[in-house]
């Protein structure tokens, strides 16, 4: 068997796919993690920064 049996499930009418709830709630939670991984590389960017200015001085 070659052959993939899956295809994707679309909601008549709206260009995306189906979303339930648990999928809703997997990306917010992936979303709240990208963002505070973000803020954290951000913050350890500015200090690395003025630590390095800092030492110009």
């Amino acid at each position: 068997m070659s052959e993939d049996k899956i295809i994707p499930l679309k909601n008549p009418g709206a260009p995306t796919p189906v979303a339930d709830a648990l999928t809703e709630l997997l990306r917010e939670g992936a979303r709240r993690m990208l963002a505070a991984a973000i803020e954290a590389e951000v913050a350890a960017f500015l200090e690395r920064s003025k630590n390095d200015r800092q030492k110009q001085r």
